[in-house]
């Protein structure tokens, strides 16, 4: 009761010395200093990236080499982003003191989903196929074979957004690419740097 009774007095003393109350701040004001903050949804429409970087593969073939990735997606909210990709890969192997390179590549459905206003993770599914070149044994003309897969194919990545100039974004990533045929499975697994346009 005591202090109910001494905020009421200063309240009154302050009234009476004439010191103005505390107004709330006017709403068109506060919408006029907001209209020039830039917006935090800053995906939007079309993106289009690319990722380049070494690679290791493993599974049917086993070796180092290197990986890319084109990719073109639709923003479906600022946070995700569906997306096309697609990927090529290199397996180096040597075939009689020459340097050989197998290949594969693969066209896959995904979407990218920043977990944050930087890190970011993504799985897409698809098709894909693998050219081994001059593999296994020689035959009896001594010619070695080329053989053609093809199969489904997935892919799993994560990265981390580390520069932004507008829509242009810089990244690094870990992604890979995992091939499933009747003869087996191939899995190419690159560390890349990544741009984008989103």
């Amino acid at each position: 009761m005591r202090s109910l009774f001494a905020i009421a007095l200063v309240a009154g003393a302050r009234m009476a010395a004439g010191e103005p109350a505390v107004a709330s701040p006017d709403p068109a004001a506060s919408r006029v200093g907001e209209a020039n903050l830039e917006s935090l949804d800053k995906r939007q429409g079309m993106t289009f990236g690319a990722m380049v970087g070494p690679s290791l593969t493993f599974g049917s073939d086993v070796g180092t080499g290197g990986a890319l990735t084109l990719r073109m997606g639709q923003v479906a909210t600022p946070s995700t982003v569906m997306s096309l990709e697609l990927n090529a890969a290199a397996v180096f192997h040597r075939v009689e003191d020459r340097l050989v390179a197998n290949n594969t590549g693969s066209l896959l459905a995904g979407v990218q989903y920043w977990v944050n206003p930087s890190l970011f993770v993504r799985a897409a599914a698809g098709f894909g196929n693998y050219h081994c070149k001059e593999c296994g044994a020689p035959d009896a003309d001594g010619m070695r074979r080329t053989d053609k897969y093809a199969g489904v194919a997935g892919s799993v990545g994560a990265g981390i957004d580390v520069v932004r100039w507008g829509r242009l974004v810089l990244s690094f990533e870990v992604h890979s690419v995992t091939l499933f045929t009747l003869d087996g499975m191939l899995s190419n697994n690159a560390l890349g740097l990544a741009i984008a346009l989103d």
